[in-house]
């Protein structure tokens, strides 16, 4: 910590007290500051989707008159699931006439058939082979048939149009996430169905957050997403406030990320240099 102490009092040696260049210079490190968190917050969701798929099957739940819960194990066993529903987008899709699904033929069929079908309706339709596709369109044309009012039927084929983008959409983000000069054709498609996947992600994500954020991830110096996010961590904790109260544990870390900041920080950011950094630093520390 001596050595990291040291570097930061020969920085601040060097600062010229001057409240107006000082103040402009922590005016310039803070927005380069908010910018990059915001673009670091989407690069971990960016990140994540590599290894969590955001998307989760709708459950189907079945609805029954009240007789039913008076009935005894030999009457449940003979129960004839009928009506059910979905819901999309916060909205209850409505299914009927489950007990008499002509597909199926004669054959006595329970539950479990139907919460196949649900299953295989709601699968993403992306790079199949052409048993997977059929089998999903198949069970798609059963519960668009079995919907209760067409409302409900242009409500479910949106959404089944929704998550068979979801995964093309998922894997052009991942290959988009890295530093161009200039917008390819994942980006463009990332872009353009940003705002339709909200009903799988939830991020509430515009097409202008993610043009910012690819701007900003283009013009940055770093070489790839994973360094901004290293670096954005670091600038994090490096903001943190030090005063008498902190361990020397805690200063430790905060003067060791202060460093790999003022040491890391990409070189075309805007005409911000290592003294406005530490000017930053310093007013971070005194502002509490």
């Amino acid at each position: 910590m001596g050595c990291i102490e040291n570097g930061q009092r020969v920085i601040a040696e060097n600062i010229e007290n001057n409240n107006s260049t000082n103040e402009v210079a922590i005016n310039l490190v803070e927005d380069y500051y908010k910018e990059l968190d915001k673009a670091g917050e989407m690069a971990s969701y960016i990140n994540n989707m590599k290894l969590i798929d955001y998307y989760n099957r709708p459950r189907i739940l079945y609805m029954f008159d009240e007789e039913v819960f008076y009935m005894n194990e030999s009457e449940l066993a003979k129960l004839e699931y009928e009506r059910a529903t979905i819901t999309l987008k916060r909205q209850s899709i409505n299914l009927e006439n489950l007990n008499k699904i002509e597909e199926f033929g004669t054959s006595n069929y329970t539950n479990t058939h139907i919460n196949s079908i649900v299953y295989d309706a709601f699968t993403p339709m992306y790079n199949l082979d052409d048993e997977q596709t059929n089998c999903i369109i198949f069970s798609r044309n059963i519960l668009l048939k079995h919907c209760s009012t067409e409302a409900g039927k242009n409500t479910l084929n949106e959404y089944f149009k929704t998550i068979d983008t979801w995964s093309k959409f998922k894997d052009s983000l991942v290959y988009a996430n890295v530093p161009i000069n200039n917008s390819d054709e994942n980006r463009t498609f990332v872009i353009e169905n940003v705002e339709d996947m909200d009903v799988i992600t939830g991020l509430k994500w515009k097409q202008a957050d993610l043009e910012q954020y690819f701007e900003f991830l283009d013009s940055s110096g770093f070489n790839s997403s994973d360094d901004m996010l290293t670096f954005t961590h670091q600038f994090r904790i490096a903001r943190k406030n030090i005063n008498n109260e902190s361990s020397d544990r805690e200063k430790e870390k905060i003067y060791s990320a202060r460093e790999f900041v003022i040491t890391n920080f990409p070189q075309n950011s805007n005409d911000i240099n290592k003294a406005d950094i530490q000017i930053y630093f310093n007013q971070c520390d005194t502002k509490a």
